[in-house]
């Protein structure tokens, strides 16, 4: 006689009880959230009401960002944030685009201030030479002791020399760059120092004694790093004045408050004392003999000024200016200009003409200059050439040129373009091009091919001239008139380049020119010269990344794919690639198109994007980063979610079959095409509203047969057994009953491979929790399969419960008394009349199998056997295994005592697992309501547990 008697329940009735009664609300629950703390008296009654409402009604705290700092809205803070672009305008046309897009981005108005520029020119200009400075100079700024050894040294070396006339009268000590910075530091330090102490005339000695620094050019390949250096000890010198005299303006009010000048004061504001002030540092700097000192302090002080005039500098701007034509050597005379232009934009940026006569100044000086008999030897002497040479002048043009630039208008340009031509070299016009508007350039396109053509290469190439039009035209907000005409001209001698390397520099940033104002046909034409140009000896080779640069600018310029695939020289060019490049090439072409908003059936784009993902799949190896396997795999599922034959599912499942050939090493290709031929077979139930026909049911099954020789490529087991089961339960619903049973089947037999324990990102974890989590789906599955004419209506469930029976359970876990309790009650509901849900159009066993004797004794005989070994093993179970299982073994009673009456087993294994629970220490209240469930649904057996 059966031990263990199941529950007669009514689902309909339970669900109805467990059903919440929803009622409408007039106030959001977490409008609290939403309310401002700080905000003012001012606040709408409505507001404020609502607030006080809902905390009265409940304190409630969102757990989710109770402790996270406050949040700001990123839309709400319109200050822009800084980006960080290196910039060489002069030697990179593409890192040109990227500094004047920076610049935009930077500052509102497009002003790149000088302190971002510093960074770059320290790094840019270095030395390994040894950087010479007076002894006495050091002795006389910083009174610094200096070792007799080290001036002897460099006597000792300085003796050697055959040329006595070389060696200056005074002892110089020399130093390496980093020293010679650092000592650069202490002379700033030491200023600010001496000023803080009232020293001030130590403090202008030494601000002279710098500027003199820059009067030698001995190791000119660091001069314009020095110059960085030393102009910032002259402009905290500079600042340090400034502020003394405004501080001298302080005054007293009617109410005794001190009063000062604000920033935009006005001479007339400034005090009698300041005035005098100001004054007499003028006149000490007028009294400085050398000219290149004076200019320098002068300089440093320009804002000073204000404190005399309000418009006095008006005059000293193009005074300085035109003293500056003073020093010889051009290049110390042209890194004076950039100091005056700098300490003069930052007074009035309206001011242009001195900027256009420092301009033309600096044309003149270095034309006289190269002419000069003796500029061969300085080339000579310093070892450099006339390219590097003119590039040590690069920054002080390119802020002159800044500033010229800034807010000008057309005529400026027109302006500097006239100076231009007494110059003709092309390194200058680049600096034209990179410091003007884009815009500018644009509208000034042909004029600027023709400066091109007719420009002097000898100290820089014209092909970097090219790339910079074309990066101005590019980005320009205005199109250009007549681009047609334009890039047949630019082309024209573009065509001519012999040098792959020096044309594809040009084409990569041209591509995009006609993308943006032009037709494919002139993109298409574009790309067939680039490849005719890069297939000569191979060159291409060499050429990857720049030839990877054209593909994604063309992939950025066409979103619609058909259109990119329609040219007949986008596939050719992509057959150029090989090794890494490729990959990055393919990788790219994919994300552009898992990006695309439609779906495509188109052949032509099919094939290419299924031959770039094969590019990717068979890049990765044993060896591939998990990351990068994740990567790929993702933008290969993107690309199969994006093709569809639309009704044509036989179609669409041939090509699932290729995918399957293509990416079986990849375990989430896999997956996504098993989830794809699931949802193409439910897409055909669809169709048919669930009544299929001779022909969809045969591809029904062909679905089925292809996940079921699918599944087993991959190697995750999990993955396997979850879809053995996906699958299945769309067998079922097909009425594929043969099928779904294999698979079931297979399901059940993959059980027994599953390890114990897996590597998951490094760590060892174990693989019980995940079986359970998936048993418990089983389980819920098995409750609607109809059992089988020949064995038997569990003849699934029985063989499921042998494979839990043997697997290998960890000793220390419950994982296997789970599962048996949630098969008592899957057996608790194969024992209704009516099981809880149905599968459309599937008889299950409740109809199947409908009032027999033989189901009932089997099922009830299976129960038992369960229960039999539940009880051994709660019986023989460690104490250590109990305490970390308390509300687990409180789980299993409730399960058991919902499902079956508390007699014989049932009683027998509620009583145990009662003790164990109390034993293990269970949450109280928890305990407390089960056994007042208890009590009131089986109160005889409640006493007996007492």
């Amino acid at each position: 006689m059966a031990q263990s008697i199941p529950i007669i329940r009514d689902y309909e009735k339970e669900k109805n009880l467990r059903f919440v009664k929803f009622e409408p609300t007039k106030t959001h629950p977490l409008a609290i959230l939403l309310q401002n703390e700080d905000s003012s008296s001012t606040s709408s009654s409505s507001s404020s009401g609502l607030k006080k409402q809902t905390s009265q009604k409940n304190n409630f705290i969102d757990p989710l960002s109770a402790n996270q700092p406050t949040f700001i809205d990123p839309l709400l803070n319109t200050t822009p944030s800084p980006i960080n672009l290196s910039t060489n305008p002069s030697t990179s046309s593409i890192t040109k685009a990227s500094s004047i897009i920076s610049n935009n981005i930077n500052n509102n108005d497009g002003f790149q201030p000088w302190s971002t520029r510093k960074t770059g020119i320290l790094q840019k200009y270095t030395t390994n030479e040894n950087v010479g400075i007076s002894v006495k100079f050091m002795q006389e700024t910083l009174g610094m002791p200096i070792a007799r050894q080290q001036v002897d040294s460099i006597k000792q070396r300085l003796e050697k020399l055959e040329d006595s006339e070389q060696f200056q009268q005074q002892e110089m000590l020399q130093m390496t760059q980093k020293e010679y910075i650092s000592h650069i530091e202490r002379l700033q330090e030491d200023l600010s120092k001496s000023w803080d102490e009232d020293q001030r005339v130590k403090a202008l000695k030494i601000a002279i004694q710098c500027a003199k620094l820059l009067g030698d050019t001995s190791v000119i390949k660091f001069y314009p790093s020095k110059f960085v250096l030393v102009t910032e000890i002259l402009d905290t010198f500079g600042d340090l004045v400034y502020e003394r005299i405004r501080r001298r303006s302080m005054h007293h009010d009617s109410k005794n408050i001190v009063q000062t000048l604000s920033e935009n004061f006005s001479a007339e504001m400034v005090s009698e004392q300041a005035r005098d002030t100001c004054r007499n540092w003028f006149y000490k700097i007028a009294s400085i003999r050398e000219l290149l000192p004076r200019l320098c302090v002068e300089m440093a002080i320009l804002r000073c000024y204000r404190f005399l005039s309000n418009d006095s500098y008006r005059d000293v701007i193009p005074r300085l200016g035109s003293m500056i034509r003073g020093i010889g050597d051009p290049l110390i005379a042209t890194y004076l200009r950039a100091y005056l232009a700098r300490r003069a934009y930052a007074m009035d940026r309206s001011l242009k003409d001195y900027l256009l006569n420092c301009f033309r100044d600096h044309i003149f000086s270095i034309n006289a200059y190269r002419k000069n008999s003796k500029f061969q030897e300085v080339l000579a002497n310093n070892k450099i050439t006339l390219p590097d040479y003119l590039d040590l002048y690069t920054p002080a043009i390119e802020w002159i040129l800044h500033c010229l630039s800034h807010n000008a208008s057309k005529e400026i340009l027109i302006s500097i373009l006239q100076q231009y031509k007494q110059s003709k070299e092309a390194l200058l016009l680049n600096q034209i091009m990179s410091a003007f508007p884009p815009e500018y350039i644009s509208d000034n396109a042909l004029a600027m091919a023709a400066l091109i053509k007719e420009s002097n290469d000898e100290t820089f190439p014209k092909f970097q001239l090219y790339a910079t039009l074309g990066v101005n035209l590019i980005i320009s907000p205005h199109s250009p008139e007549k681009p047609l005409v334009i890039l047949n001209e630019i082309w024209k001698d573009v065509m001519k380049l012999d040098k792959a390397q020096e044309y594809i520099v040009v084409s990569e940033v041209w591509i995009e020119f006609p993308a943006k104002y032009l037709t494919t046909r002139e993109v298409n034409l574009l790309l067939d010269d680039i490849i005719k140009h890069v297939t000569i000896d191979r060159a291409y080779e060499n050429l990857q990344l720049q030839l990877q640069s054209i593909v994604q600018k063309l992939l950025a310029s066409f979103r619609d794919f058909p259109v990119l695939f329609s040219m007949d020289n986008f596939q050719p060019i992509l057959d150029l690639f090989s090794g890494e490049t490729q990959v990055n090439v393919s990788k790219a072409i994919l994300e552009s198109f898992s990006r695309a908003q439609t779906v495509t059936s188109d052949p032509v784009i099919v094939n290419a994007i299924f031959a770039q993902s094969k590019i990717l799949h068979d890049s990765l190896n044993a060896l591939s980063f998990a990351d990068e396997v994740r990567q790929i795999s993702k933008l290969i599922c993107a690309f199969i979610g994006k093709i569809d034959f639309g009704k044509d599912v036989e179609k669409q499942l041939n090509f699932f079959v290729d995918c399957r050939q293509a990416f079986a090493n990849l375990d989430t290709a896999i997956y996504y095409l098993v989830q794809g031929t699931c949802k193409l077979a439910m897409k055909a139930f669809s169709i048919m509203n669930g009544k299929h026909n001779k022909k969809t049911a045969a591809f029904v099954r062909a679905c089925i047969a292809f996940c079921f020789i699918t599944i087993p490529v991959m190697t995750d087991i999990f993955l396997r057994l979850n879809m053995y089961l996906l699958v299945g339960q769309v067998g079922l619903l097909n009425q594929a009953f043969p099928q779904a049973e294999s698979l079931f089947k297979a399901a059940i037999s993959l059980i027994q491979e599953v390890p114990s324990v897996s590597e998951i990102d490094g760590q060892i974890r174990s693989n019980e929790e995940s079986l359970v989590l998936f048993l418990r789906s089983l389980i819920s599955t098995l409750v609607v399969i109809p059992g089988h004419p020949e064995h038997g209506p569990f003849y699934l469930s029985k063989a499921l419960i042998k494979v839990i029976s043997d697997f290998n359970w960890d000793k220390y876990t419950i994982s296997k008394l789970k599962i048996q309790t949630q098969m008592l009650a899957m057996f608790n509901a194969l024992s209704q009349q009516s099981l809880p849900y149905h599968i459309l159009n599937v008889e299950s066993n409740d109809t199947l199998f409908a009032g027999e004797d033989d189901y009932s004794k089997e099922l009830l005989a299976i129960v038992d056997e369960l229960f039999e070994s539940i009880k051994e093993q709660l019986s023989s179970m460690n104490p250590e295994v109990s305490k970390v299982n308390a509300d687990n073994f409180l789980d299993m009673f409730n399960i058991i005592f919902a499902n079956y009456q508390m007699i014989g087993y049932p009683a027998e294994v509620a009583k145990l697992l009662i003790k164990h629970a109390k034993l293990s220490g269970a949450k109280q209240i928890y305990l407390h309501n089960s056994i007042l469930a208890l009590k009131e649904k089986a109160p005889a057996f409640a006493i007996e547990l007492n």
